[in-house]
């Protein structure tokens, strides 16, 4: 079992930034159990938690007796849960596009055609998928415009997925961009005549 810890970056001053908290590897290894255990150490502290389940695995809501659907579902005093499920999530922006075209009639009903169940999870996308569903939960991209919008924020996010070095590499791909793009500013001034 893998355990990896991260921060999200908040310029705002005094706000306390999420923290990140996964437990990944092989199943039967006891990581579910493990961060579930977790989720609740940090939620009887008082710090609001968030556990993210990444598999079908029923484990979960035996353990904290609550049904875990799409979207976060409080289970207990600040201690919320949710489900990450790759075709649900891809079905999602579909059935919102045909919503949208259905009232502008932008594509004369060619999105009606298309049936989500018919689209298949290419390899990769389970990685995407999560670190999209975990970046809106801890908010690593976050920039002003988003740090106004009314969301749910979480102290802590536990995250049990699924072990791969490319979910490991996306979650990190954050903090890797940021610091190409401040090396490469460092760079630029560097270059510029005095």
């Amino acid at each position: 079992m893998e355990i990896l810890a991260m921060a999200s970056d908040n310029s705002v001053k005094n706000e306390k930034s999420t923290k990140l908290i996964t437990f990944l590897g092989k199943g039967g290894s006891g990581k579910t159990t493990s961060a579930i255990f977790a989720a609740q150490h940090y939620a009887m502290s008082g710090l609001k938690t968030c556990l993210v389940i990444h598999s079908q695995d029923p484990t979960a809501e035996y353990l904290l007796n609550c049904k875990i659907g799409t979207s976060p579902i409080t289970c207990n005093d600040n201690l919320s849960a949710v489900r990450l499920e790759t075709t649900k999530m891809l079905l999602e922006p579909l059935n919102k596009l045909k919503q949208a075209d259905a009232r502008l009639n932008m594509t004369q009903g060619v999105l009606e055609g298309i049936v989500g169940e018919e689209l298949g999870v290419l390899p990769g996308m389970d990685s995407i998928f999560s670190s999209l569903a975990l970046e809106q939960l801890v908010g690593f991209f976050e920039n002003m415009v988003q740090q106004n919008r009314k969301k749910e924020k979480f102290d802590i996010i536990i995250y049990d997925g699924m072990s791969t070095e490319e979910t490991i590499r996306m979650i990190g791909a954050t903090s890797k961009a940021r610091l190409y793009f401040n090396n490469n500013e460092i760079a630029d001034e560097i270059k510029k005549p005095q």
